[in-house]
């Protein structure tokens, strides 16, 4: 019979001695590459329990293992130990809930801020040691003195309106690009602020039409 002959021989690169699940270094597609040579048939929970892949001989979905751990499953989930789980690190916040608000100031915003400060009014009488006539006329006479206002003006640093639109995240779930996950995922996913603010070039690309 055939003898395997992997052990003998010297590979020179082995993609698979990173720190990382498989799953979140191979798609299901590249995992059905390895094994038959085509496509996975299912992207979903399913992969979790048998990874069926397409079989060009019999023209059939065929299985002989399951996902490896960490593939995407489908709605920000992945393959854990046979289950398609929630995954806590890379998933996909949903912010819709979340109203939005608006600092009346910025740091770095130009602002010129002016506070006036009131002014203080001091009652000036005359000497004491004229008469009593004189003293009830100078109580009668109060004068007003006024100062002159203070101003003080802070400036903050100007802020560019610019702001440069690029793909901020390099892998999303299951090992994907920004670009990748959209074309795959973008009916559901263009609406989320996630992607269109850590995803912003591809967002704009896949997303112009929904």
């Amino acid at each position: 019979g055939e003898t395997a002959s992997c052990l003998f021989n010297y590979p020179d690169d082995n993609k698979l001695l990173e720190r990382e699940l498989p799953g979140t270094m191979l798609t299901l597609d590249e995992q059905c590459e390895r094994d038959r040579g085509t496509q996975a048939c299912f992207k979903d929970s399913r992969v979790c329990a048998q990874l069926f892949c397409y079989d060009n001989d019999s023209g059939y979905c065929v299985s002989y293992r399951p996902a490896a751990d960490g593939s995407f499953c489908g709605d920000g989930q992945v393959c854990k130990n046979g289950k398609c789980m929630v995954n806590n690190i890379n998933i996909i916040p949903d912010y819709t809930h979340v109203t939005r608000s608006i600092a009346n100031l910025n740091d770095n915003k130009e602002v010129s801020k002016q506070t006036t400060s009131r002014p203080s009014i001091s009652r000036v009488s005359k000497p004491a040691w004229r008469n009593n006539r004189r003293q009830q006329q100078g109580r009668n006479n109060v004068a007003p003195a006024w100062k002159n206002p203070t101003t003080s003006t802070t400036t903050y640093k100007p802020i560019s309106d610019e702001k440069v639109c690029e793909d901020i995240v390099e892998k999303l779930p299951g090992g994907l690009t920004c670009q990748e996950f959209l074309q795959h995922f973008g009916a559901r996913y263009c609406r989320h602020n996630y992607i269109a603010n850590n995803c912003c070039r591809s967002h704009q690309i896949e997303c112009a039409n929904t």
